[in-house]
């Protein structure tokens, strides 16, 4: 672009969206993850928000019930201990809980990880 090549090369990140899994399996989020990791990757995102969780209370509510987030720290910790402490994790929530449910989410993975 304007002032030629600055660069050779630019990171990117895998974006795994909810994993091999059709349902957003744990094994399927760990399966991706380390597909990914092993293309070169070293940084990745996967979505973790269901709003088709058995446990919503909901289609309208957005607040996490403990159900809900269990199953979400378990699919982070799993994919964190599959991809190992260098590889960075970013998590998707596509806006859709409220702040202290987005609070929760956040510093409940943030301790699993």
């Amino acid at each position: 672009m304007l002032g030629g090549k600055f660069r050779d090369r630019i990171r990117l990140y895998a974006d795994c969206g909810d994993g091999d899994d059709p349902a957003g399996s744990v094994a399927g989020c760990v399966d991706r993850a380390q597909r990914m990791v092993a293309e070169g990757f070293t940084a990745l995102k996967f979505d973790i928000d269901n709003l088709r969780h058995p446990a919503k209370f909901d289609a309208f509510n957005n607040t996490i019930n403990a159900a809900e987030l269990r199953s979400m720290v378990e699919r982070v910790a799993a994919v964190r201990e599959a991809i190992g402490p260098d590889v960075d994790l970013a998590i998707d929530l596509h806006a859709r809980y409220d702040v202290p449910s987005a609070c929760r989410i956040s510093w409940a993975s943030s301790r699993s990880a």
